[in-house]
């Protein structure tokens, strides 16, 4: 029989592990996990607009990084898309109803059509058709 210490350090040691490999199994867990990062930035980029933190350009580096992954992620869940609906909001400063040209919001935007017709109703999906259809009305 091992003893109280033995047992203790034996699911001690296991328990990172399983965290770890629940938070793997999730659905959208790498869409959780560019959120907070872009939670981070976002805010750091909102406390120098306003003038209470100094803004660098490593700063502004890290948000097109995290912006490119969190586009290039297929969204799978209602909290996978909140992500990304939360980064095209931010991008239009929460004024969500403008009509202003905002390129990140605009991407955002077509990721998460993507992602709800490739989950949801991808018979809606035709990759290339209006290549497609390019090529064949100019041929």
């Amino acid at each position: 029989m091992p003893s109280r210490r033995t047992l203790i350090s034996w699911l001690t040691a296991l328990f990172p592990a399983g965290f770890i490999l629940e938070a793997n199994a999730r659905p959208d867990a790498r869409l959780s996990e560019l959120g907070l990062q872009f939670d981070y930035v976002s805010n750091s980029i909102d406390l120098a607009i306003t003038g209470r933190q100094e803004l660098c350009q490593s700063i502004l580096q890290s948000l097109d990084g995290i912006a490119i992954a969190i586009d290039n992620q297929s969204a799978t869940t209602l909290d996978g898309l909140r992500v990304k609906a939360r980064v095209a909001a931010w991008a239009l400063l929460g004024d969500i109803d403008t009509r202003q040209n905002c390129p990140l919001a605009e991407d955002m935007s077509r990721s998460i059509v993507r992602d709800l017709i490739r989950n949801f109703d991808s018979s809606h999906e035709r990759p290339e058709a209006v290549a497609r259809l390019v090529r064949s009305t100019t041929s």
